[in-house]
Order: structure tokens, then C-alpha cells, then sequence
């Protein structure tokens, strides 16, 4: 699920229309419309605004499945690249997803910053739950 219909998901849930969700987080409709059309992406106050205004967690908006990590007594040179390896792969594969990566596999500077942004505010997140 794109990050575009995860917006259009909640709104719906909520029972709100495209203006009535602008509104709330003083946008134009039609930022919220390219938002849902994946053709633009909120910055990461927008984000954090729609965490509280659907009572979500960041996570919801950029979740990736992580592999397990194993569990070994004494760790191995060869499992530790393999398991970066595919970190990085679940990584590249939720980005592209979600529309952060081009073509070629590259990530704008704009996306780099506004990602970096996100850890920042999940880490915070994380930090009020403890």
C-alpha cells in the first residue's frame, strides 16, 4: 500500500472529505488530492499532524518488515553481510513502494531529507513511549 492510499484510507475511515482533511491541516484540497494520487508527499510536520489527528503511530505510514535477525553465539563475518544484505534489500524494495526511489534506484535529496526527517520524529516517538 502506497503512502498516497494510506492517507485516502484514513480520511475515508474517518468519514472526512479531501477539503475537510485540508482544512484540519490548513493545505489546499488539492495538496491532499496529489497526496492521495502519490503524485506529491507531505513533509514530515503534515505527517506528524495526521499521527495525531487519526491516532496513529509513524510507523503506520512507513511501515517495512524487517527480517529477523538471527541468533547466534559467536556472529559470523558472512551472516552479518547477508543479513545487511537483506536489510538493504527490504529497505530499497519499502522505499520503491512507497515511491521514494527512481528508475535507477535513486532517492531525490528533497525525499533523502524529508526520510531523515521521519527517523527524527519516529525516534522521538519512541523516546515519549519509554
Amino acid at each position: 500500500m502506497t503512502l498516497g492510499e494510506k492517507i485516502r484510507g484514513l480520511r475515508k475511515q474517518a468519514n472526512m472529505k479531501q477539503s475537510e482533511l485540508a482544512d484540519k491541516l490548513g493545505v489546499a484540497r488539492t495538496a491532499i488530492s496529489n497526496w492521495e494520487s502519490d503524485i506529491n508527499k507531505p513533509n514530515v510536520d503534515l505527517i506528524a499532524n495526521m499521527c495525531y489527528l487519526f491516532n496513529v503511530s509513524p510507523n503506520y505510514f512507513f511501515e517495512v518488515d524487517l527480517p529477523e535477525t538471527k541468533e547466534s553465539p559467536e556472529p559470523d563475518a558472512t551472516d552479518s553481510e547477508d543479513e545487511k544484505d537483506e536489510i538493504v534489500k527490504v529497505l530499497t524494495e519499502g522505499l520503491s513502494r512507497l515511491g521514494f526511489l527512481d528508475k535507477d534506484g535513486m532517492i531525490s535529496d528533497q525525499d533523502f531529507k524529508f526520510l531523515c526527517s521521519l527517523v527524527d520524529l519516529m525516534l522521538a516517538h519512541f523516546d515519549q513511549a519509554d
